[in-house]
This record gives C-alpha cells, sequence and structure tokens, in this order.
C-alpha cells in the first residue's frame, strides 16, 4: 500500500496469531507440560518449599515450587503486593468480513501489518482487522459504534481508500496490563514485607518472594 506518511520498514520483524502460538508451544513440550483449562484459582498460598494453588473451597488444585502469572490484570489478585505501577487499558479492534460478496467496499490490504498511530493487518481468514482505541481504567465490555468510528479515522490516516460502514463492522474487546513506564514486568515478584523496612536504592536489592 501506498501510505501517507513515512514509516520504519522492519524486514526482519514478524507477526504471530497469539492462540495458534500457544498451542505451537503446548505441542512442542508434549509430554512434560499438562494444560488445565477452565480452572479458577482464587489464591496463591507458600507452603514452605511450594506455592500451593488453591480453589474457591480453599482446597488445593496443584502444588508447585515456581508459579509464573501471565494472567493480565487478574495477576494483581493473586499477588500479595499492595501497590503495583500498573492499569488496566481497554482496547476494541474493529473486524470487516473483507470477502463479503454483498459489500459494496473491498478493503485494500497490506502484505505485511502496518502499525503506527493504528495498525492494518493482512488478511486473517478473510478479515480486515484495525484498530484500535486505548482507554485505561474503562470497564465496559459491550463493541461500542463510537470506538469503530476511531479506528476507521485511525485507517484513513493510514492509508486513504474507501471505507465501510459502521454496521458492516463487527469488532472485539480486551484489556491489556499496562504499566507505567511501558516496560515488561518479568522476574521474582517483589516481597512487600521484607522490603517495607527501609528505603531501598536499587532494584536487584530489593528481597523477593520466592
Amino acid at each position: 500500500l501506498r501510505l501517507s506518511q513515512p514509516a520504519w520498514f522492519y524486514p526482519g520483524g514478524g507477526w504471530v496469531q497469539p492462540a495458534a502460538l500457544a498451542r505451537s508451544f503446548l505441542q512442542s513440550a508434549g509430554a512434560s507440560v499438562r494444560f488445565c483449562g477452565g480452572v479458577a484459582v482464587r489464591s496463591l498460598r507458600w507452603a514452605g518449599d511450594h506455592w500451593l494453588l488453591l480453589d474457591d473451597t480453599d482446597q488445593p488444585i496443584e502444588r508447585s515450587a515456581v508459579v509464573v502469572l501471565a494472567n493480565g490484570a487478574d495477576a494483581l489478585r493473586l499477588l500479595p503486593a499492595r501497590q503495583w505501577p500498573v492499569q488496566s487499558v481497554r482496547g476494541q479492534l474493529s473486524l470487516f468480513h473483507n470477502q463479503h460478496v454483498d459489500s459494496p467496499v473491498r478493503l485494500q490490504l497490506p502484505r505485511l501489518p502496518i502499525a503506527g498511530a493504528g495498525y492494518l493487518l493482512p488478511s486473517v481468514d478473510g478479515l480486515a482487522v484495525f484498530g484500535a482505541s486505548s482507554q485505561p481504567g474503562d470497564a465496559e465490555c459491550s463493541v461500542r459504534d463510537t470506538d469503530h468510528a476511531f479506528n476507521l479515522q485511525r485507517l484513513r490516516q493510514i492509508h486513504a481508500q474507501p471505507m465501510p460502514e459502521l454496521q458492516a463492522l463487527h469488532g472485539r474487546v480486551s484489556w491489556r496490563l499496562v504499566a507505567d513506564d511501558r516496560l515488561p514486568l518479568v522476574g521474582a515478584v517483589p516481597d512487600d514485607n521484607a522490603s517495607a523496612t527501609g528505603r531501598i536504592e536499587r532494584l536487584r536489592d530489593t528481597p523477593r518472594q520466592p
């Protein structure tokens, strides 16, 4: 596509479909991993040399020496930490059936993903995927026409072309947990009780939970 503004091109970059990537990880791990879906963990409890994952009745679901939390904003419910420099951000992306025979509009899609103030993906199973809105602290889960309009405006800025009507769009809403400095949160969780005893000047000296 001819872009309306300069852009960086990363020929070594790539993009993935998260669900497909997760499936490939599980497949590669083989017998060393047991996937257990549809189970709610109410709390975590340290039991001397391992963690207990407890259900709603306070019964153990599983036990492990190491627990990795990769569940977005819900991780804050399980962490016994008082203050984290993070916030939940709502995002809505827009989907358009680009191969629908009754549609008077057919969006031109790129061969590679385009990302800037907004983004536009190559065809995903016949869908044009673009967006996305960004609203910190917004818990509304329904798809909104106002956000579709916002996404269309961003799409026009990426590439000027005939746009579909709002009623032709579908969407998906989700939330991401964003650190205030936009950097990843990786590593052992700080121990609030231990760190409360005095001022810590260096991050590497912060006491950690096991």
